[in-house]
């Protein structure tokens, strides 16, 4: 991951953007060769894995950095449909599955809340959010969330330290007490394809 002084993520959105870039060619070179399910899975492996990688940290910077990220997804959906570029990419991530990108960011932060939530992180992060319970003693029904800290700073309050609390207050407790990361993946997915 490439960090810049102001925290805005740009070289290290530069860098993905470069390597997904090389990955839309390699999908558009194929995709009259392949059928529609080997795309997808071309797109999971070339193109998914890049945007991915440190999500979590990158994906909560303002819109406009984020913007050509989204604009290479939308065409690589394109590919996969095999529609002309003038096609709307909306109704083709609910076809084939897909999130969006910033319904991705979403769902990594969800996967690590979920986590600390269930004691299946390594022994320093379990310290990264503090919860309620700890913050006063009277029991409510988000005693054991994490709980949400209000930051003077802009970049504080994108940051998944305050988003994370934010966003799991909003999952249903169905989604929230899933016995397995797969379970909860399957639900938190569900769950973010319904408030799109």
């Amino acid at each position: 991951m490439v960090m810049d002084e102001l925290l805005e993520w740009r070289p290290h959105i530069a860098n993905v953007e470069t390597k997904i870039s090389y990955s839309l060619y390699r999908l558009n070179m194929v995709k009259k060769e392949i059928p529609k399910s080997c795309l997808k899975l071309l797109y999971y492996s070339f193109f998914y894995s890049h945007l991915t990688y440190g999500i979590m940290h990158w994906g909560t910077t303002y819109e406009y950095n984020k913007h050509k990220l989204k604009i290479l997804q939308n065409k690589a959906l394109r590919i996969i449909e095999g529609v002309d570029a003038r096609a709307s990419p909306e109704p083709l991530y609910s076809k084939h599955k897909l999130l969006p990108l910033d319904e991705i960011v979403k769902l990594e932060i969800m996967k690590f809340v979920y986590a600390h939530s269930n004691n299946i992180l390594p022994k320093p992060l379990l310290e990264t959010f503090t919860l309620n319970r700890d913050i006063h003693d009277h029991f409510t029904r988000q005693a054991t969330a994490p709980h949400t800290v209000k930051y003077n700073y802009a970049i504080m309050g994108r940051s998944f330290l305050h988003q994370g609390p934010e966003l799991w207050v909003k999952l249903p407790p169905k989604v929230k007490t899933s016995k397995t990361k797969n379970s909860f993946l399957r639900q938190a997915k569900k769950y973010l394809f319904a408030h799109l």
